[in-house]
C-alpha cells in the first residue's frame, strides 16, 4: 500500500503518483496493491492510469460541479456502446457533440428542442437548449475507481497488504 499527500513534492509540484509508486517499490522492496491519497492526486488522469495498472485507487476525488437535489443524475442516462449514444430517463437519445482534449471527455446532447419539449425536463435541466452528459476516457475504469474512493474500505479498514 502507498500512501501519498500532498506534502508529497518532487520540485514544488505534486509528485506523480506513478513516480511515488516506484520509489516505494525501489524502497521497499514490495509492490502496491492499494494507493490512497488526498484530493490533490484524486483527478481524473490519476484515478484511469492507477486503474490500468490494476491497483486499488482510494483517491479523494476532486469535487465537480455540484448536484442539484431533484435533477436526474448522469448515472441515470443509460449509455448505449453499440451506437455510441445515451438514453436519458424520458426515451431521448443524446448524441456525442465533440470530444474535450483538455478533459478528455466527450460531451453527449440531445438535438435541438427535445428538452424542451420533454414533460420531464424540470427534473433534468435548467438549460433552453438540451442536457448534456459527459464520458470519459476509458470511463468504465474512471467510474470503477470513484467506487473504490467511496467504499466502504476507503473510510473503514482496508484488508491487510500483501506480503
Amino acid at each position: 500500500m502507498v500512501c501519498m499527500n500532498s506534502g508529497m513534492k518532487l520540485t514544488g509540484n505534486h509528485a506523480p503518483p506513478v513516480a511515488l509508486i516506484e520509489q516505494h517499490q525501489r524502497n521497499s522492496g514490495c509492490a502496491a496493491d492499494t494507493v490512497i491519497g488526498d484530493q490533490q492526486y484524486g483527478t481524473i488522469d490519476n484515478h484511469r492510469e492507477l486503474q490500468l495498472r490494476g491497483l486499488r485507487t482510494h483517491l479523494k476525488i476532486m469535487p465537480g460541479r455540484p448536484r442539484t437535489p431533484g435533477r436526474f443524475t448522469p448515472e441515470e442516462f443509460a449509455y448505449d456502446a453499440a451506437t455510441d449514444r445515451y438514453r436519458c430517463p424520458a426515451g431521448q437519445w443524446l448524441h456525442p457533440r465533440g470530444y474535450d482534449a483538455q478533459r478528455q471527455h466527450t460531451e453527449y446532447v440531445t438535438r435541438k428542442g427535445v428538452c424542451a419539449a420533454c414533460p420531464l425536463h424540470s427534473q433534468c435541466t435548467t438549460s433552453k437548449h438540451s442536457r448534456t452528459v459527459s464520458r470519459y476516457r476509458e470511463h468504465e475504469l474512471v467510474l470503477r475507481a470513484r467506487a473504490q474512493a467511496t467504499s466502504r474500505s476507503r473510510t473503514g479498514s482496508l484488508p491487510p497488504a500483501k506480503t
